[in-house]
């Protein structure tokens, strides 16, 4: 959302938004763009996709998993580290009270 100096929203920027990118030198520039900037810098720093999904509100999750989900390949390096650590410290079912773990 977008406001004024008196901080009443603005409807639209297309022709403001325009204006600006011009006198940058820029081209093919969108207000989306923001968008998917925003999205794309939550993602890179690791915020969960559930956050980002809502964040961008999105209809759905599937679409916020399409588009920005490859931008941190290393969250799945992460996830697979806990199963390694796991995997390491030896832990079992059996080491564990089974009528605890089952409750």
């Amino acid at each position: 959302m977008f406001c004024n100096k008196k901080g009443k929203r603005i409807a639209g920027i297309k022709h403001s938004f325009s204006s600006v990118v011009s006198k940058c030198g820029l081209k093919n520039v969108h207000p989306h763009d923001l968008r998917r900037t925003f999205g794309s810098w939550l993602v890179q720093q690791g915020v969960p996709i559930h956050s980002v999904s809502a964040l961008l509100r999105h209809s759905d999750i599937q679409v916020t998993v399409n588009v920005y989900t490859h931008l941190a390949p290393e969250n799945l390096k992460d996830a697979a580290g806990v199963l390694d650590e796991v995997s390491r410290s030896g832990f079992t079912l059996d080491k564990i009270d089974r009528e605890t773990a089952y409750k």
